[in-house]
């Protein structure tokens, strides 16, 4: 055993599916256990923002809904609001695959992996579709491709991505 087993997180998830894309402020002891509750609760898919570790997680996910509280739309689920999503940016690991020290699961980045359809980066589309960064940039300004973007940083949900393709083009 090793010593974030049994920390408490708080993390922030996002309900890709639906408008507005709200997001769930809770925590979790127990991330990859939490996730497979958090995904089979909800009817819409969900993307993992990011985590913060903590020693008393309970006391600041109440201090986080205190603070956001103009933005709750109800129980733990928030208004993606500016002001929310620059603090997931700032204050959290996770959207970024920032490292910790390993749990016993693996690596934290294995946890996220596994968590869910994660959000991917200009680069990594870029990758995926076999063209230069500056032209994902281009059809994300022109408003062509469907992206979120955390704390100003654009990310795309693959998923998203492809479903997009099928009714854009008519793929089956």
């Amino acid at each position: 055993m090793n010593h974030l087993d049994g920390v408490d997180l708080v993390y922030f998830a996002q309900a890709v599916d639906v408008v507005p894309k709200l997001i769930r402020i809770g925590t979790a002891r127990s991330l990859p256990q939490r996730w497979r509750t958090l995904c089979a609760e909800n009817a819409s898919r969900l993307a993992l923002l990011g985590v913060q570790v903590d020693d008393d997680a309970t006391r600041l996910e109440r201090r986080l809904h205190r603070r956001f509280d103009s933005w709750r739309h109800h129980d733990e689920w928030f208004e993606p609001a500016d002001e929310l999503l620059r603090y997931i940016a700032a204050s959290t690991v996770a959207a970024e695959r920032a490292k910790l020290p390993a749990t016993s699961f693996g690596s934290v980045d294995d946890i996220l992996d596994a968590a869910l359809p994660c959000l991917l980066t200009i680069e990594e589309i870029a990758e995926r579709m076999n063209v230069a960064p500056m032209t994902i940039r281009r059809h994300v300004k022109r408003r062509n491709l469907p992206h979120v973007r955390v704390g100003g940083q654009i990310r795309f949900d693959l998923g998203e991505l492809i479903r997009d393709a099928h009714l854009h083009f008519g793929l089956r």
